[in-house]
């Protein structure tokens, strides 16, 4: 019985040696705190302030990674949907015989061969005339 006896007296002496341990710890960041607080106030607010502000950019930095990533997400969408709708386009200009990549729907070779047919019928166009008149005026 005297062992068990001297073990609660060494856990009770350690349980109060730790609680004064705490309460001395407690007491020293205090007034540690207070002696910057007394000393230096100025550089102590800037200090406080520049946590804060480092904070809070932390914050907005992490918002803003967050738009971004969702932005780029959106973006890969619409360029998926725009590859999808072009290939959908090609497909039925090739079902209808309208071939888009054919170089004789190109509207340079279409003006090209306008303007030719207006030289070779000697300034007369195939245009009807409000279109002429309008390309004359400007």
């Amino acid at each position: 019985m005297l062992g068990y006896e001297l073990l609660n007296m060494y856990k009770q002496d350690s349980e109060t040696l730790r609680g004064d341990i705490d309460n001395v710890m407690n007491n020293l960041i205090e007034k540690t705190e207070g002696v910057l607080d007394d000393v230096q106030p100025d550089i102590y607010s800037d200090y406080k302030s520049l946590k804060k502000d480092i904070k809070g950019q932390k914050e907005e930095n992490e918002l803003l990674y967050k738009n971004l990533f969702h932005l780029k997400r959106e973006a890969q969408e619409q360029r998926d949907k725009v590859a999808l709708c072009k290939d959908r386009v090609q497909k039925m200009e090739q079902h209808v015989g309208m071939i888009a990549d054919n170089p004789i729907y190109a509207t340079d070779a279409l003006e090209a061969v306008m303007e030719n047919n207006d030289a070779s019928l000697g300034g007369q166009s195939l245009q009807p005339a409000h279109i002429r008149l309008n390309n004359q005026a400007a």
